[in-house]
């Protein structure tokens, strides 16, 4: 089994948790990517994270990954 690192999440909660609501996901690439320079994911993949993300701390997620426990949700909304 592979281990989840929530790092990379961590980065991108905090710059949704923060300019979520006045920025667009493709603004917010830039603050993630300096928040996490180890992302290599591409602009449009980290873009449908953004968006992804957004989703998942909203609740408007019905369906998502079996590593999104509700401790790691959690974890996400106060970061």
């Amino acid at each position: 089994m592979i281990e989840y690192d929530i790092q990379e999440d961590l980065a991108f909660a905090h710059v949704v948790n923060r300019h979520g609501k006045s920025m667009t996901a493709h603004q917010m690439i830039p603050l993630v990517a300096a928040q996490y320079p180890a992302m290599s994911r591409s602009t449009g993949a980290a873009s449908q994270h953004v968006n992804f993300i957004r989703r998942l701390l909203n609740g408007k997620c019905s369906k998502y990954p079996a590593k999104y426990t509700n401790s790691v949700i959690n974890q996400l909304k106060k970061a």
